[in-house]
């Protein structure tokens, strides 16, 4: 199974994003008094930041030409044949 490059970097995009909404939820009022609400925001900030840094990290040590070449070769256009 090949995954785009760029997909990578996009989920640990968005999983950063959900990461620090749930951590400026975390310091809500409301949070503060339900420790089961502390316990669920706490695992989603530490499910998001695992999930950011993974991806992160697969991005980093992944050949971005050979992968890109390896995802688009059969969708790039060609060129023209010079000299016609």
């Amino acid at each position: 199974m090949i995954v785009a490059v760029e997909t990578l970097f996009l989920t640990a995009l968005l999983s950063a994003f959900i990461g620090a909404i749930a951590l400026f939820a975390l310091a809500s009022p409301q949070a503060r008094r339900s420790p089961r609400a502390q316990g669920a925001l706490t695992a989603l900030v530490v499910a998001a930041s695992v999930a950011a840094l993974g991806s992160f990290f697969i991005y980093a040590v992944t050949p971005h030409e050979a992968a890109r070449q390896a995802v688009y070769s059969g969708v790039a256009p060609q060129p023209a044949p010079r000299g016609l």
